[in-house]
């Protein structure tokens, strides 16, 4: 049986995948879910609008591919990259 390493360090086996898989096809009974905002991280005083900026393709490759090594979305990396930028200047 193989055994694998969360990014957490927890090792987990190919057994505990197929529990898991049974657990969600079952529905995860004894587990109850409550639905979140998706707009919780938004401050009241702060509301988050789209803007339009023009980054070159081989820039908007090198944010996407970050963001997914940091396993966050690209429009948080661009917030905090700016936000550092700002910071620093």
């Amino acid at each position: 049986m193989k055994t694998y390493t969360a990014k957490t360090g927890e090792k987990f086996t190919d057994a505990d995948v197929e529990r898991w898989a049974d657990e969600a096809e079952s529905g995860f009974k004894g587990y109850s879910f409550k639905r979140v905002d998706p707009r919780t991280f938004e401050l009241e005083d702060q509301r988050m609008r789209a803007h339009s900026v023009r980054i070159e393709d081989s820039l908007w490759a090198s944010i996407t591919a970050r963001a997914k090594a940091e396993n966050m979305k690209t429009s948080e990396l661009v917030r905090r990259a700016l936000a550092n930028y700002l910071v620093a200047s």
